[in-house]
């Protein structure tokens, strides 16, 4: 089985809990839970998805975020507009 993924350390291990706990919106809260699940117990992403009910791809790519932008990376940026 591949080894779980690393987390960045942009925050440190205290700063990245009171992060989590801050979450405004229960799509946020999810997004920071995937990353402190990942980093303080080293979940596999597929175990991850499984107890937060959304796609492995999913958690893949709010890890690949957030190991690139920081906690800033997980903010959604609309794409706004109609697509013809």
């Amino acid at each position: 089985m591949r080894r779980p993924a690393r987390i960045e350390p942009w925050l440190s291990e205290e700063k990245l809990r009171v992060w989590l706990l801050q979450a405004a919106t229960r799509q946020d809260y999810q997004r920071r839970l995937a990353i402190w699940l990942t980093h303080a117990y080293r979940f596999h992403a597929a175990q991850i998805a499984w107890m937060l009910q959304v796609s492995v791809q999913a958690v893949w790519l709010w890890v690949g975020q957030y190991n690139k932008q920081g906690p800033g990376g997980l903010e959604r940026v609309g794409r706004g507009g109609r697509r013809w």
